[in-house]
């Protein structure tokens, strides 16, 4: 219990998907998935064989290339991304100019090469593997750091920079607020970088961290200023779950946004759906609801002699086709 999980193969199963190529039982007689938390011992027992396949530690993928026995199982654009979130439910992010203060102080390239490593920077706020994903519209109306339009902005929502470099108001108090995320290595060194960056332009940034668990749990409290997110969802309806009101945590609300979403969710056409993905990404950003960073690409390092892995077109693992060269 907690360990393992073993599936033996169903020898009179059938599949229809016309994604695979195995339409009958599965080729392994079992499949044994084992929880190994640390990821030094889970590479370890795939250099000796004890795995055939594990989520790859990014930092470790040219290593994992140059070794004879392994390989990486890339999924270039993903339908994972990486984003900042704002809760405008309260100060100080209640202040438009503010949240697009942060947006220009970020760099997201800086982000993605210290952190997830292998992914693609990204300016609009869907993964690039999703329909309607718009480059153009991030191009024109997304966020690069520009240390002079977010200082503007910053005066814009009442905070200028001292002889120390501090940002403060007009009562001489520092602009302090916290970044809240969850505690695992890509993305605790993901918010130390955006805390340095932050703390580069005068934001006093302090970084909350707890598990997973605790910390989606504390969210709907509605009492955090804002956070560094992962989501993975395949259909642009995840924008909804995203912004449309009172957004996930109660954080965020904009009724002309929260109407282009219902018609985007509610309509067969993928052609108008599109077009209507196309305001509705504009809109997010110029109301700078979330700040858009990186999709992260899904990379597997497995044993040289597993064959027919493969992502569907949601990005989840294929193992219907999977087998093992001897």
């Amino acid at each position: 219990a907690g360990s393992t999980l073993v599936f033996a193969r169903n020898p009179n199963y059938r599949n229809l998907r016309a994604d695979v190529e195995n339409k009958g039982a599965a080729y392994p007689d079992e499949w044994q998935i084992s929880i190994v938390k640390e990821e030094g011992t889970r590479m370890a027992a795939l250099e000796t064989g004890q795995l055939h396949m594990s989520w790859a530690p990014f930092e470790e993928v040219p290593r994992i290339q140059k070794d004879a026995r392994l390989q990486i199982i890339r999924r270039p654009k993903g339908v994972s991304y990486i984003f900042l979130e704002f809760n405008t439910k309260k100060p100080p992010f209640d202040k438009l100019a503010l949240r697009r203060a942060v947006a220009y102080s970020v760099e997201s390239k800086e982000v993605l090469d210290a952190s997830y490593l292998y992914g693609t920077v990204t300016q609009a706020p869907l993964p690039i593997g999703v329909p309607g994903f718009s480059a153009e519209v991030g191009r024109q109306h997304g966020y690069r750091r520009d240390e002079a339009k977010a200082l503007a902005l910053y005066k814009e929502a009442g905070y200028a920079r001292g002889p120390d470099g501090k940002l403060r108001d007009s009562a001489g108090k520092p602009l302090r607020i916290a970044l809240t995320t969850w505690v695992a290595p890509q993305i605790s060194r993901a918010a130390q970088v955006i805390q340095a960056q932050l703390q580069a332009v005068g934001v006093e940034c302090e970084l909350v961290q707890t598990d997973a668990g605790a910390f989606l749990a504390k969210l709907p409290e509605g009492k955090h200023d804002f956070d560094l997110m992962r989501m993975t969802f395949p259909d642009p309806q995840g924008l909804s779950g995203l912004v449309k009101s009172p957004g996930r945590w109660n954080h965020y609300g904009n009724p002309k946004l929260d109407a282009l979403l219902d018609r985007a969710d509610g309509t067969m056409d993928a052609d108008k759906r599109m077009a209507l993905l196309q305001e509705i990404q504009k809109l997010v950003l110029e109301d700078a609801a979330i700040v858009p960073l990186f999709s992260d690409d899904f990379m597997i390092a497995a044993r040289k002699e597993v064959r027919g892995y493969k992502f569907d077109g949601a990005g989840t693992p294929m193992y219907y086709d999977v087998w093992l060269k001897r």
